[in-house]
């Protein structure tokens, strides 16, 4: 199975960047999409792996704080 989903977040807290750089909190509404992929045996979910580009997230939170 695969699900496709969209997180908003308002960026409430500081968060650890690129190099160790500490982004402050901004406030700011943030979206980012991703995707889960479920492998099923029978009707059992067997595992759930999650993926985002958090580099692209990372980005956002840079861009919201200048």
């Amino acid at each position: 199975m695969v699900q496709e989903w969209t997180a908003h977040a308002t960026h409430e807290r500081p968060v650890l960047g690129r190099s160790g750089s500490v982004l402050p909190a901004t406030g700011r509404r943030l979206r980012w999409d991703g995707v889960d992929i479920m492998p099923m045996r029978g009707a059992l979910v067997v595992r759930k792996d999650t993926y985002l580009d958090q580099a692209a997230l990372l980005r956002k939170l840079q861009t919201s704080s200048s």
